[in-house]
């Protein structure tokens, strides 16, 4: 995928995919990136979203779920 970044793909798709969407009559778009992804955030913004809010996500490895939480299911 290297080999295609840069060329402005993801503008022309981005903007492609919201032309069909306002042709649908739709009114709010709303995307989710990485905090840390800033060729997708600078894209994003120049197409002139605007960021409102950061998400909190959790994670969890299963082996690793406390033993005080295991026994409380039969």
């Amino acid at each position: 995928m290297e080999k295609f970044r840069g060329q402005g793909l993801g503008r022309e798709l981005a903007v492609y995919a919201l032309d069909k969407l306002k042709a649908l009559g739709t009114k709010d778009v709303f995307l989710a990136t990485a905090e840390t992804n800033n060729p997708a955030k600078r894209l994003y913004e120049s197409l002139g979203f605007t960021p409102f809010r950061k998400q909190i996500h959790y994670g969890l490895r299963i082996n690793s779920l406390p033993e005080r939480v295991r026994n409380r299911h039969p």
